[in-house]
Order: structure tokens, then C-alpha cells, then sequence
């Protein structure tokens, strides 16, 4: 699911972040593959800060990248990490674009995967290097989930499952990374509650139009679709804990994941049941804050209307302007209009 690890807020050290992935996106994959470039590969960049591989005074300080690149930038300290996320974004998007062909027949997706296929591979390839198992490690994750779906589960956890074990694995290559190995462990952890939390949020969000089209969901009603948010929410507050404990209290990837969790519970299912978040494994003060509010995606066009738009509860999107500007959207029945 898209646009899932957007914080909500985003201050200028997250934004900065942003952009430098955003570059190595354009640099390794091409500008035409920027709608792909994604909050998961932003958070696994902020880990490598967090862990000290990286400095971020190294880091250009902007909001947006204006599609700006230096091929210099390949030879830069933090190009094995800004690899890694590049095709982090490719490979997700893959995985997106073969879902739609399979679960929908969508045409969108197959125009993708005739234009984009070359880089997708490229991504795989990636990936394929630095495990040698890594192509059949997806595919027998990607064959659990298919089974899973054929076979009508009704657990919401079982089903969540394939996807947690997904982003654990996924998570845990960039321990491969030099410098990084010492937070392998906690990678794969945060990257497992990630997967889990991101599924029930999907389930909860779609389960309605799901019973219409008779698409495979193990949420079926309203009652559910709480149960599945509080499941989300409360996957997300392990994964903040986590990166805590790792990084400290105060760390970006502490911070992003509560700001991900904290949107995740003002969603209009979410407030149904619960009350705002408890401090951050005893942060004091509320971490938003900190920060200032962008409800907006730089480089990524909304694409028909909730792609990563900044605002999930989004119901009809239309877009204004879709350039590296900042892709900003208004949204009639929420106001989240861009900034």
C-alpha cells in the first residue's frame, strides 16, 4: 500500500531525506519511475542515520529535489544505502503492479509492467546479488499469500502473516550494508510489525468496496475493520518501542513511526474506538509538534487520486499540479488541501 510509512508531519530534516532518496531514484532508475519512490525507502535511509553509518550534515537541506542530479552523488558516502532504497521503491512497485494484474486485470498496471519491466528486473537483480536465495524467498512469501486468499482465511493476523514475513526479510538485507549489521536484528523486527500493520490497515480500509466486487478480504464488517486498526495501531506502537530502544527516544525512525501511527488512529475508523496515542515509550509531549504539516508528496503525482497524497482519508482527489514542485491535491471531503 502506498504512501503507508508517511509520517503525517514532516519537518525539513525529513524532507531533506526525502529528496536525497528521491535522488538516487532519478539517478539509478530514471525520472520516469519517481511516482514509485516511496516512505518505506525514506525510513530505511533513517535508519542508516540513526545507526551513525551516515551523517546527515551531509545531506543537502531542501524540501524538494526539483528533479536535480549529479551522477557525483553514485560516488557519495551514502550511495550503497541510497541503492538499496532506490530499489526498495522498484521492488515494491512491482510487487503493486503484479497484484493489480492479477487481483484486478487492471490495464493501468499492465501498461507499468510493459514500460517499467526493464527496471523492475533491474531492481530484482539487485536484490538477487545480494541474496542468492532472494528470488524464491519472495516468491514461496508472495505463494503464501495466494493460498492464503484461495483458501478464504478469516484471520486477520494469519493472513497479515506472508506481508510481515515480507518486509522482516526485505528490512533485514539492508543489515547487509556495511555499518549496518549491528541493527540487523532490529531492522527485521520493525520491518515485521511494519508489514503486519500495513495489511490490517489495507483490510480495514477496503472491505467495503471488497464485498461489493467480491475481492478476498478477511475484515467483513465494521466491527472488524476497528479491530483491525487497533491491531494496526498496536503493531506500529511495538515498532516505535523497537526503534527506541535502538536508536533512542528522540531517533527519526522512532519519530516517523509514531507519526505513522498517530495518523493510522485519526483515520475515521480509527477514531471510532480510540483515544489519541500514549506518549512514545515515555516520550513526554506530543511529537507532532515538532514538526509542520505537508499534505503533499514530492514527485509523486496522484495518479487517479490516492496515491501516497499525504491525507489516506482522502475520498475524491483531484489533482492540481503534479511536478517535483510537490504534487498538491484537494480533496472535497477531508480539506486536506495541499501546502
Amino acid at each position: 500500500m502506498f504512501g503507508f510509512l508517511n509520517p503525517g508531519r514532516q519537518d525539513i530534516r525529513y524532507r531533506s531525506v526525502y529528496a536525497r532518496c528521491c535522488e538516487f531514484q532519478h539517478l539509478l532508475y530514471g525520472a520516469p519511475t519517481l511516482p514509485f519512490h516511496s516512505y518505506e525507502a525514506t525510513f530505511l535511509y533513517l535508519c542508516a542515520l540513526d545507526a551513525g553509518v551516515l551523517a546527515e550534515a551531509n545531506i543537502p537541506r531542501r524540501q524538494c529535489c526539483h528533479l536535480r542530479m549529479s551522477r557525483s552523488t553514485l560516488q557519495a558516502a551514502d550511495a550503497a544505502i541510497g541503492t538499496f532504497t532506490a530499489s526498495l521503491s522498484m521492488l515494491l512497485a512491482s510487487i503493486k503492479v503484479d497484484d493489480d494484474i492479477t487481483d484486478h486485470g487492471s490495464l493501468r498496471a499492465r501498461v507499468q509492467r510493459l514500460l517499467f519491466g526493464t527496471r523492475f528486473r533491474k531492481a530484482e537483480e539487485y536484490f538477487q546479488e545480494r541474496d542468492r536465495g532472494f528470488r524464491n524467498s519472495l516468491a514461496d512469501i508472495l505463494l503464501r499469500q495466494r493460498q492464503l486468499e484461495s483458501s478464504s482465511c478469516h484471520s486477520l493476523e494469519l493472513y497479515a502473516e506472508p506481508t510481515a514475513d515480507a518486509f522482516f526479510y526485505v528490512f533485514g538485507l539492508l543489515g547487509q550494508i556495511p555499518g549496518m549489521t549491528s541493527v540487523a536484528s532490529t531492522l527485521r523486527s520493525v520491518g515485521g510489525h511494519i508489514g503486519k500493520a500495513m495489511i490490517a490497515v489495507d483490510c480495514a480500509k477496503d472491505w467495503r468496496a471488497d464485498k461489493r466486487t467480491g475481492g478476498f478480504n478477511p475484515v467483513s464488517d465494521a466491527d472488524q475493520a476497528k479491530r483491525a486498526i487497533a491491531f494496526a495501531i498496536d503493531q506500529l506502537q511495538v515498532a516505535v518501542c523497537r526503534c527506541s530502544d535502538a536508536f533512542g527516544v528522540q531517533s527519526r525512525t522512532a519519530q516517523a513511526l509514531a507519526g505513522v501511527r498517530d495518523r493510522v488512529q485519526a483515520t475515521k475508523i480509527g477514531k471510532w474506538q480510540f483515544q489519541p496515542a500514549a506518549d512514545v515509550c515515555g516520550e513526554t509531549g506530543d511529537p507532532r509538534d515538532r514538526s509542520v504539516v505537508l499534505n503533499a508528496v514530492c514527485c509523486v503525482p496522484c495518479q487517479g487520486g490516492g496515491l501516497a497524497v499525504g491525507s489516506d482519508d482522502c475520498v475524491s482527489c483531484a489533482t492540481t499540479c503534479c511536478c517535483c514542485m510537490c504534487c498538491c491535491s484537494f480533496c472535497a471531503n477531508h480539506g486536506c488541501g495541499g501546502h
